[in-house]
């Protein structure tokens, strides 16, 4: 027997308005039972994989189907193609010089008779790697009359350093942004004569320049927080010696801050910047005013206005597997004019940036937003979703 029903658009049916709805309530309940048997047949076989596990035995096989459905796979790949990058100058103008070398023609195996016709350019890429220990002499003088000593002064970022800036930078940039492990730091410079130790470089990385960049880092964040109205916010579980612990990502397009906490709680987030000494008596509330984030819990009522994710509010969507026809129809309409939606919304960003950005003002952008989006407007009313204030901050998130 087959599962298949007809394919019924209820609005073209000949029968009475109360008729219609009763139909409708009808397959609503369908689906409903539709999506609670799905649900039971995948319980049902994860006991009966559990089952199997426990006796020795291989569980179910995950078959991944083979393909998705053409018209949302061509969507997706509209949305993941990149900007086009802008072309790049030739690669020998992008080449920098640092210095040049002539060579001369050994003209003892040459005809006398040469005439000079100028030189064939080659450009040779190299890279000069290592050690430059330096031994500086101070010098000493002593006053007879005053019998004192006075003794010539080191730079004054040398003083009372057994290893130079230039040696220590390279240290911090092999382990942060390259993820160049400490053994292998310390291979290297072995390597090439330098006598260090596992401990000076544990040192350098984690206590010489702490207070440098725990400075840097409240500088960043402080402008990074003064730079826009909205911030977008996430976490993640990390092991932090054997104990877990969460991430939390504070950013915008200028700027990324993390934050290592034991718990992720909203009374964590909101505490954040007390971490680092930055007005501890306020809350995150009182420095951002629209926080964009996914739909946890700990980043509620945090701020005055929150604004979900785009791709996070999409992957609801996403979920629905509608067991008819027209529902399936619906839900890949709404998918669509979803993201034409926010096609849309990046054009009309583009616009008030580049062509008019002088012209346009915020009730201008407004009014453009009404026109351009009034189709998707009603799509929305028409599938029922009521968070419509979702669009007034991305609409505030563009003019920052």
């Amino acid at each position: 027997m087959s599962q298949e029903l007809p394919d019924l658009d209820i609005s073209q049916l000949p029968v009475d308005q109360q008729t219609k709805e009763l139909l409708g309530q009808l397959l609503d309940r369908i689906e409903v039972l539709f999506t609670e048997n799905q649900q039971l047949r995948t319980e049902n076989q994860q006991l009966k994989d559990e089952i199997a596990r426990l006796k020795g035995e291989k569980p179910k096989p995950d078959i991944k189907a083979n393909h998705q459905p053409q018209k949302l796979k061509e969507k997706k790949e509209q949305r993941s193609q990149s900007v086009e990058k802008p072309p790049q100058l030739p690669r020998k103008q992008r080449i920098e010089l640092d210095r040049e070398e002539t060579l001369k023609c050994d003209r003892t195996q040459l005809p006398p008779n040469l005439d000079h016709r100028g030189y064939r350019e080659v450009v040779v890429q190299n890279i000069s790697f290592q050690r430059d220990n330096v031994l500086y002499r101070l010098e000493r003088l002593y006053c007879p009359t005053t019998q004192q000593w006075y003794e010539a002064q080191l730079p004054e970022s040398l003083r009372g350093q057994s290893y130079g800036n230039e040696l220590a930078a390279f240290v911090i940039m092999l382990y942060f942004s390259l993820r160049v492990p400490q053994e292998k730091i310390l291979k290297l410079l072995q390597s090439q004569g330098i006598v260090i130790s596992a401990g000076e470089i544990s040192n350098i990385l984690i206590h010489k320049y702490a207070s440098q960049f725990t400075l840097e880092y409240q500088a960043v964040l402080k402008a990074g927080l003064a730079s826009t109205s909205y911030q977008h916010i996430d976490d993640t579980g990390m092991r932090v010696s054997g104990v877990n612990h969460y991430v939390v990502t504070l950013c915008n397009p200028y700027y990324t801050c993390f934050f290592t906490n034991r718990r992720k709680n909203r009374e964590t987030v909101n505490q954040l910047l007390s971490q680092l000494s930055i007005d501890s008596d306020k809350g995150l509330g009182e420095h951002i005013k629209i926080l964009v984030s996914d739909d946890a819990g700990q980043f509620s009522q945090v701020t005055q206005h929150r604004s979900l994710c785009w791709i996070h509010e999409g992957r609801h969507y996403r979920k629905l597997t509608p067991f008819l026809k027209s529902h399936q129809l619906a839900v890949e309409n709404f998918v669509t004019e979803f993201w034409d939606y926010y096609e849309r919304l990046k054009l009309c960003y583009l616009f008030s940036r580049t062509i008019a950005p002088n012209i346009l003002s915020k009730f201008a952008f407004s009014i453009l937003l009404s026109i351009a989006l009034s189709d998707c407007f009603q799509t929305i009313d028409s599938i029922g979703i009521e968070h419509h204030f979702i669009i007034l901050i991305q609409i505030e998130i563009l003019w920052n």
